[in-house]
Formats: structure tokens, C-alpha cells, sequence
């Protein structure tokens, strides 16, 4: 596997911060208002969209040469179970976090707490929901709405895009520019099709899938645009501020969702190739940090807004933003940044890292997928 490109690291970090902005200025704090000065934060689901496209990248830039000549079983278990070891392990943590508040819950009902918003295990958070979770499906439309962890959608919508991903890097190694810009423009036209609907790219439980596969073979173009060399003139510091001020300014006026994948798409390209000043104000080690624990940050942050928002029911009966002004509201927003943060260290450390390393070094490991004969 190759090295990182460390801006881009940084970037995945910045979006998930973002995500966690889009779900916590909602209804969990609610007098903030943000939407009647701004609609950056409002269209903050398509930051999972740049998520999409850096995965993409990424994945290719990492496991691409593996199956350059051809796809066989020992790479694809290879790179399956790499994937899973990266995965799962958060994953399941945070699914059994979700669990045992549910169980907290139902002990608070049946202790006569009032004013819980809902039963305990209702509104999607199920068993045949659990399930889906478990096997990391809950991506393929088979619920009416997002259940358990909701965020972690996007895992089941990436984890059905990794199958597909050898036969993907295989062929866009075998082929030149015209093929590429075919999957480019295959996975535009399949975008405006899915989003010709009211919420437009916030597709996630039912549509989910597509719409990470669409952006997931651009991503992988756009690593095949980097290898060559294409389009260096994206990689000064000038083109980047301007590309990033267009994302600002087209987030900011809430402009049509199918507008930013292609920016986002420049903004990777922009970065993967930039070594001045702005690589090196991203490669700073605290924005560094936070790429690294993007998934931890992305995993965890629901987790911890639905734990608040329980405890203040049953400390207050109502929601945890409603006792709060505006300004005791950003107050608010930024302990709990700075909390997610916290947290999300320490999943890293304790959970996704140790965790990791003991799955690609384990016994099953061993015999069951990197041995060469293994079945």
C-alpha cells in the first residue's frame, strides 16, 4: 500500500468536522438559525459526496496496482479483509454503544421516565435494521429511513463499492482517456438521474449506494488524471484558493447539489499535487490529526448527540437545545466539537489502530487470506 497524500488526509478531516456541523445546527440546537443567514451548513450533507470522490481517489491510489494486470481471489480477499480490518471494528463499537443505549432507555421507561421521544428499539432502531448494520447493508434501500448509527449509511454504500472496486482499477489500467471519460460521464448522467428528486443528492438509505458508486469510479479517474501528471496547473496555490472559494460561495447560495461533485472532483486533484503553501498549511500536524481520525469523528458524533439529547430528556423533558439562545448555542457547538474530538482520539487509539493491526496479524489471517493457498 502506498503513502498517504497528507493534504488530502487533512481535507477528509475538515469534512467530516463539517458533517458533524450539518447534523448538530438542526433540530439538536435549533436556535441558531443558521439557514436565514447562510446555506453552507444546510447543504453540508454533500460533504459525504467530496467523502465519495477522495475515496475513490484513495482507494485507487492505494490498492490500484494490485490489480493492474488482472484480478484474481488471493488479491481480492487480500484487499477485502484489509478493508473490513479498517471498517468493522469501529463499526461494531458503535453499533453496540447504540444497542446499550436502547437498553438504557427501555430501563428509564420502565422506571417511569416520561418525555423519551420515543419507546426504546422503535424508529429504526430495530432487528432486522440491526442486521442490516451488521452486515453492513443498510445502504441498499431495504428500510423506509436511516436506522441505528444513520450516519454510518455511507459505510454499507462504500463497503458494496470495495466489491466492485477490482474489476474497476483492472479495467481503468487497461484502457486510455476515452474510457475514462466515458466513467466520468457515465457516473455524472447517473447523479443528475438519481438526485431529479426533491432532496436532490441526499439519497442515503434508499439510493445510497448509487450515488457513492457513481462518485467512487470518478474518484478513481481522478487518481488516474493525478498518475499521468494531467492538469499540473491545478496544482498551484492559486488555482486551489480559487476552486475553494467557488465550493464556499456555490455552498453558500444553496446552488443545485449536481454543481459541487465536479468542484469537489478539482479541489482532490488541487491538493493531491499541490507541494507549496497551501499543502503546507493543511499538513500542519492538528489538521493532520484530524484526517486520521475522520472515521472515528464521523462514526462517533451521533452516537454522542443521541446520548445528549436522552439525558436532557429525561433531566429536562425537552431536547437539549431547547433552553438555549443563539449565542449559548455556538458555546455549546464548540465543547461539543472539542468533546467529539476528544472521543474520537481515543476510538482511534484504543479501538480502530489496536484493532486493525490484531485482525491483519490474527491466526485466521494467516491461514484463511494471506496464505497463498488458501480457500
Amino acid at each position: 500500500m502506498r503513502d498517504q497524500i497528507d493534504a488530502l488526509t487533512s481535507l477528509r478531516g475538515i469534512a467530516a468536522i463539517l458533517v458533524v456541523l450539518y447534523h448538530y445546527t438542526g433540530s439538536f440546537l435549533p436556535n441558531l438559525s443558521v439557514s436565514q443567514h447562510t446555506s453552507f451548513i444546510v447543504k453540508g450533507y454533500l460533504w459525504v459526496d467530496l467523502f465519495f470522490l477522495l475515496s475513490g481517489f484513495v482507494i485507487m491510489h492505494a490498492y490500484g496496482q494490485q490489480f493492474r494486470s488482472r484480478v484474481d481471489w488471493p488479491s481480492f480477499r487480500t484487499f477485502l479483509f484489509g478493508r473490513i480490518a479498517r471498517l468493522y471494528p469501529l463499526h461494531l463499537t458503535i453499533l453496540v454503544a447504540f444497542v446499550l443505549l436502547e437498553l438504557l432507555r427501555a430501563t428509564l421507561t420502565q422506571s417511569g421516565v416520561d418525555d423519551l421521544q420515543r419507546e426504546a428499539f422503535e424508529g429504526g432502531k430495530n432487528l432486522p435494521a440491526l442486521v442490516e448494520h451488521l452486515l453492513m447493508i443498510q445502504a441498499a434501500g431495504l428500510q423506509d429511513g436511516l436506522t441505528w448509527n444513520g450516519p454510518a449509511w455511507s459505510i454499507g454504500a462504500e463497503w458494496l463499492a470495495y466489491l466492485f472496486f477490482p474489476v474497476l482499477a483492472s479495467f481503468l489500467f487497461g484502457k486510455g482517456w476515452r474510457a475514462h471519460v466515458v466513467i466520468c460521464l457515465v457516473g455524472i448522467l447517473g447523479l443528475a438521474v438519481i438526485a431529479d428528486n426533491p432532496r436532490g443528492l441526499n439519497l442515503t438509505y434508499d439510493y445510497g449506494a448509487f450515488r457513492c458508486l457513481f462518485q467512487f469510479c470518478i474518484g478513481a479517474v481522478l487518481y488516474q488524471v493525478f498518475r499521468r501528471g494531467s492538469m499540473r496547473w491545478l496544482h498551484h496555490d492559486m488555482a486551489f484558493v480559487v476552486i475553494a472559494s467557488i465550493t464556499t460561495g456555490l455552498m453558500h447560495i444553496g446552488a443545485n447539489d449536481l454543481l459541487l461533485p465536479p468542484v469537489f472532483a478539482l479541489l482532490i486533484l488541487s491538493l493531491s499535487g499541490n507541494k507549496h503553501r497551501i499543502a503546507s498549511l493543511l499538513t500542519v500536524a492538528p489538521l493532520r490529526m484530524m484526517g486520521v481520525i475522520s472515521y472515528s469523528i464521523y462514526m462517533s458524533h451521533m452516537l454522542v448527540l443521541e446520548a445528549i439529547q436522552l439525558g436532557s430528556h429525561v433531566i429536562t423533558g425537552h431536547g437539549f437545545g431547547h433552553w438555549l439562545d443563539a449565542p449559548t448555542s455556538v458555546l455549546a457547538l464548540m465543547v461539543l466539537i472539542a468533546a467529539i474530538l476528544l472521543i474520537s482520539v481515543g476510538l482511534y487509539r484504543y479501538i480502530e489502530l489496536p484493532m486493525r493491526h490484531a485482525l491483519r496479524g490474527s491466526r485466521f489471517a494467516r491461514l484463511y487470506v494471506y496464505a497463498p493457498t488458501a480457500a
